[in-house]
């Protein structure tokens, strides 16, 4: 063969192989026992062949990794193993403070293996090790792009300090996994690789670019893996708790003594359904609501969930509109819950007994008002059915909300919804939902539309999204905390990205409207952004909102209300992680007297890490409103301090204080100025063993004082205890 044309056979066969699919990341089966010790030292890690080829998303786009990681994968009747080393040039130089499950942040040297079981490229399994040892997990959303850190999966992982880096060795059992009955298509995985030097690095087994419209669509199918059938798991999770508090107001002092008890049960049938039993589920004093600024706000404020029962399958309740809020069960005695996930279906029943407490949203076009919530019996169910076009993941599902009070009134939604995806960089989204209410008496159907398209290249991006909800829709199972408006949005901008310290700026505009059933315009914007993005995750943002305007009643004035938004944040490293502040200026309408007034908002947040063992979260918002005069109005702060003092891995002392004060002083200067304020402070003792197994033994105290009422205080004393138990 002369050179000319070896040269061109070889030139043919690279343009013929660079245009087949990527190849998988390959599993090789063991039969010895594997001891999660992060020493990857068995045979059956040194015969298993590495995956090598990492890239480089950060700071370098989808350049090959000028870092050496190794990946592993074994497997057997029981588990899946991964185990990765990862070199290091200068291992002095590796972040890796003790903090708590599920707070590692992008400034931590961590690994991340991301599991699609379904291969359906609609939502991944997180499991996360830093190189201290602490563990995370998380459920991914492929279609809202969203991380929920809320779940829990039983799994082991043990990192390794070595002369040339660190070592991560993960054990996920099988039954950890949401894996279809059949196999059609096989698990796809993702290894991310997170380091902070002089700026962030991220490395991966999928070439990805800084922020990928897709994540999944880059996952690499698990070659050679041969899945165990007919499994099955049945597991009970037990609690116990104590309480002894004693509250003082109004010249009246009270005690109370209380024992709880509940259980969370699990039962996996077969790799593919889940049946979920819960008594008493625990709402848990182990952490406390962040207080948030509401004084000027007309509608309901959301607060996140923290109990497990309802966590299983939450990626599924992730719609574009009107999804599930869990947190409207109040005081559930019990609930039931199955699941089922496959490449040709996932589907989810939900049903809670809830003894009520609380407020039930109603919402409004201008405002949210609320009305007592008696007990009940809550309902949700969905179905979702995914497909590929153009090798795309898309999905269309269906949605159904059922609430019944004691009281007789009832409230019912219906949705259908479709996720399409013609290419990675394009997503269009809708939705559809019907209510039907009946409240004292009286009977009123709602309807709510919902729409967004979404393109992004890397360097272009274009957002539309259009929405129109009737006054009368409610959704008792959700959080509506507006109705009666129809509204479209439009946001485009275009990146510039370089290889300094300025990775990428970016220039754009966002414009919206809003308007009110009557035709009434309630919002209207049409302002530029500036984004900059740089080392050690630099971010600034600058939106001049200029062009604004309000209108806080249905019978007020359209109010034009300029101001300028910053929102700058930085991970400086070392004892400083993460610094962020938001910064509002300008106008805003008072919602308490329908007046324009100067205003300033201010929101910061500072992480400190006083050693590799106790580490310091501070957050602090204020606002204020001030007359024409330049008089104080309305002022209002919120902070919350989170101290945490890491033991080891698994014994955590954390201590959070918070605050929310506000004082708003009347238009009529012979009425008295309002204040409100209450106080809180919660130390407590985790061990965390395992998945399900936990002790925690705390003290709370909270004080509020209000203007027109007595101050009143409570302190609280309880522990709590669970403990997995395979049945």
């Amino acid at each position: 063969m002369n050179t000319a044309f070896g040269l061109r056979l070889a030139v043919l066969v690279a343009a013929f192989g660079s245009s087949l699919p990527l190849h998988g990341i390959q599993a090789f089966p063991t039969k010895e026992p594997i001891v999660i010790d992060g020493n990857l030292d068995e045979v059956s890690w040194r015969m298993a062949t590495p995956f090598v080829d990492f890239t480089e998303n950060l700071p370098r786009e989808k350049q090959p990794a000028s870092i050496n990681t190794e990946a592993r994968i074994l497997f057997d009747e029981r588990a899946i193993y991964v185990g990765i080393r990862a070199f290091d040039a200068a291992p002095e130089k590796i972040v890796a403070p003790v903090t708590r499950h599920d707070r590692l942040s992008t400034g931590h040297d961590t690994v991340s293996v991301w599991i699609d079981p379904t291969g359906s490229g609609q939502f991944a399994q997180i499991f996360k090790l830093s190189a201290s040892g602490v563990t995370g997990d998380s459920l991914w959303n492929e279609a809202s792009l969203r991380e929920n850190i809320s779940p829990d999966f039983d799994f082991d992982a043990v990192a390794m300090r070595t002369p040339a880096g660190w070592n991560a060795e993960f054990r996920i059992p099988w039954h950890s996994l949401r894996l279809p009955a059949v196999m059609e298509r096989g698990i796809n995985l993702i290894i991310f690789r997170n380091m902070l030097r002089d700026t962030r690095i991220r490395l991966s087994t999928a070439a990805l670019g800084r922020d990928p419209p897709c994540f999944l669509c880059a996952a690499m199918p698990v070659d050679g893996l041969n899945i165990p059938k007919g499994y099955s798991l049945l597991r009970l999770i037990p609690y116990v708790a104590a309480t002894n508090s004693r509250s003082n107001g109004g010249g009246t002092t009270s005690k109370e003594s209380l024992f709880d008890s509940g259980f969370d049960l699990t039962w996996r049938p077969s790799s593919n359904a889940v049946l979920d039993a819960t008594v008493h589920p625990d709402f848990s004093q182990l952490a406390l609501d962040r207080p948030q600024l509401r004084s000027n706000t007309r509608f309901a404020l959301s607060v996140s969930e923290k109990r497990a029962f309802f966590l299983e399958g939450a990626d599924l309740f992730a719609l574009p509109y009107a999804s599930i809020y869990t947190r409207t069960a109040t005081a559930p005695s019990f609930g039931a819950r199955a699941t089922y996930r496959s490449e040709a279906v996932d589907a989810t029943v939900l049903s809670v007994r809830d003894r009520g407490g609380g407020y039930v949203v109603l919402p409004g076009a201008y405002g949210s008002d609320y009305k007592d919530q008696p007990a009940s019996t809550a309902t949700y169910a969905l179905v979702r059915v995914p497909f590929k076009v153009f090798g795309a993941a898309n999905s269309v599902g269906a949605a159904l909300s059922d609430r019944r009070y004691v009281d007789g009134s009832t409230n019912q939604m219906a949705s259908i919804d479709g996720v399409f995806k013609p290419a990675d960089s394009i997503r269009i989204r809708g939705q559809v939902a019907l209510s039907s209410t009946l409240d004292a008496g009286i009977r009123q159907a709602g309807r709510a539309s919902y729409a967004d398209a979404f393109f992004d290249d890397g360097r272009n991006y274009v957002s539309m999204r259009a929405q129109d909800v009737s006054s009368q829709f409610r959704a008792d199972n959700s959080f509506i905390a507006q109705n009666g408006f129809r509204s479209a949005r439009i946001e485009a901008y275009r990146c510039v990205k370089e290889l300094s310290f300025l990775h990428e700026i970016c220039s754009g505009f966002v414009a919206r409207e809003k308007r009110s059933a009557e035709n009434a315009v309630m919002e209207r914007t049409a302002n530029p952004t500036l984004y900059f993005g740089g080392d050690r995750n630099f971010e600034l943002a600058l939106r001049p909102r200029w062009f604004s305007f309000q209108r806080a009643y249905a019978d007020g004035p359209l109010h034009r209300v300029p101001s300028t938004v910053a929102e700058f944040s930085v991970d400086p490293g070392g004892w400083l992680p993460r610094v962020a502040v938001d910064i509002d200026v300008g106008r805003a309408v008072d919602t308490f007297d329908d007046i324009v007034k100067k205003m300033r908002l201010i929101d910061v947040l500072v992480s400190l890490s006083i050693s590799e063992r106790i580490d310091v979260s501070v957050r602090a918002s204020n606002q204020q409103l001030r007359d024409s005069a330049g008089v104080p109005s309305m002022r209002e702060n919120a902070a919350q301090i989170v101290a945490t003092l890491q033991m080891s891995a698994q014994d955590t002392f954390r201590l959070i204080a918070q605050t929310a004060a506000t004082t708003r002083r009347p238009s009529v200067p012979s009425e008295n100025v309002a204040t409100t304020r209450a106080d809180a402070a919660s130390f407590v003792y985790t061990h965390r063993r395992a998945f399900g197994r936990t002790v925690d033994v705390g003290v709370t105290r909270i004080k509020s004082t209000n203007t027109d009422a007595a101050t009143r205080s409570t302190f609280e004393l309880f522990a709590k205890a669970s403990w997995a138990i395979a049945l």
